[in-house]
């Protein structure tokens, strides 16, 4: 095949990796390739992660008694393939991905998802028509080449049902087929791209925060101060510390161990000078939480001030499951006015880069997240801000 050229409007910033029905019933050595279209879809999906493009799974239920029987072990994906806690699955009993009954447009849509790396089986059933049904759509379709994979029929044998549909049918028509040092590459860009938080200085952030217009480093320092002292632990992750506000009412008598995350090495520099008098106990953690959420230890107590909003809620589930605290208290900032999250003040373009990874908050989102994976709301308490802003403190303790 040609050398293909992803066309511009391709980018990695509104990008999913779409895997479709590599279930333990379909997923065989009996697929075309098996072996090389195993690995490379592992390595595919490896990749996403690692470079925080987002790994959505479609399972295909053909009904009671069948190999894809929804309530048999052989409905669930590929050891090798399995979901993380907090991605998303969307479930369908007809060929396209993309049928009104499985949602996965809607939810697209919704987080403004456009460009879609489609991977799995089978090639000429499911795949040709989630591709199609994409297409059609709006959505760009990229296909790496030997990604997917499917059976001998009674028309064609797999080889040839496999270059039917990957060189001549999608290609330019439906989709980008590419090879796959291409979308290696292509996935690998996006690691490329500092996060916007990255290019803020600590000094420009504090500076804005403490302003009379602003008034949230104060707050943040008193309720710190609280979730420090409200609950009977010993250890507590701080994600998102920044430059460690709050950290002076770490009572070293209490706290055997206090971790702090974030993705901005510089804020966790800082943070050490600062807090000297806490060496023994305070270890900072230099992590993407998104994308790197299984370097997180265990701890106690979790707290999360102004971060789900740049996280989004499925990455701080996913965090909430690796670090298995037995407590969660959060603070989210609740903005009436969407367009305007950020308060005037002469800082503000510092921030603009973070409309990228902004994430409306609502309290009642969040507690049904958290519910759902086991821990009930103890305590929630709103603090009115100027420029009709408020917080929103949040605590969760684990059921039991």
């Amino acid at each position: 095949m040609d050398e293909i050229k992803i066309d511009a409007n391709i980018g990695v910033d509104n990008m999913i990796l779409l895997v479709v029905d590599t279930q333990k019933g379909c997923f065989n050595e009996n697929l075309y390739l098996f072996e090389t279209i195993k690995k490379n879809i592992k390595q595919l999906i490896t990749l996403a992660r690692e470079n925080n493009v987002e790994v959505v799974y479609v399972q295909h239920d053909d009904g009671p008694g069948t190999d894809l029987d929804k309530f048999a072990d052989n409905y669930e994906i590929y050891e090798e393939f399995a979901p993380r806690d907090g991605e998303k699955r969307f479930e369908k009993n007809v060929n396209s991905a993309f049928h009104p009954m499985t949602g996965l447009a809607e939810y697209l849509q919704s987080i403004g998802e456009k460009d879609i790396i489609a991977i799995g089986v089978s090639t000429d059933y499911c795949m040709d028509a989630t591709v199609k049904s994409g297409f059609e759509r709006g959505f760009n379709i990229i296909i790496p080449e030997y990604t997917n994979s499917t059976y001998d029929n009674p028309y064609f044998d797999k080889e040839a049902a496999y270059h039917y549909f990957n060189d001549f049918m999608w290609n330019n028509r439906y989709a980008k087929v590419i090879s796959f040092e291409q979308v290696t590459e292509l996935l690998q860009s996006k690691d490329n791209k500092k996060n916007p938080w990255e290019e803020i200085s600590l000094e420009t952030y504090e500076k804005h925060m403490s302003l009379d217009s602003v008034k949230q480093l104060q707050l943040m320092n008193r309720i710190m101060k609280s979730q420090f002292e409200d609950y009977p632990v010993d250890t507590v992750m701080i994600l998102g510390i920044a430059g460690g506000n709050g950290l002076e009412h770490i009572d070293i008598k209490k706290y055997k161990k206090v971790y702090g995350v974030d993705i901005n090495e510089l804020y966790l520099q800082e943070t050490q000078k600062r807090y000297s008098n806490l060496a023994d106990i305070l270890q900072c953690l230099h992590l993407d939480i998104v994308c790197e959420t299984e370097k997180l230890p265990q701890s106690q107590l979790l707290v999360a001030n102004l971060l789900i909003e740049y996280i989004g809620y499925d990455a701080f589930v996913r965090a909430v499951n690796i670090i298995n605290p037995e407590y969660i208290s959060c603070v989210i900032q609740i903005n009436t006015d969407e367009e305007m999250w950020v308060s005037d003040s002469p800082y503000i373009h510092a921030f603009d880069g973070l409309d990228e990874i902004h994430h409306q908050m609502e309290s009642d989102v969040l507690n049904e997240k958290m519910n759902s994976i086991g821990f009930k709301l103890i305590l929630q308490d709103m603090t009115e801000l100027p420029n009709s802003k408020a917080l929103v403190r949040l605590d969760y303790q684990k059921k039991i």
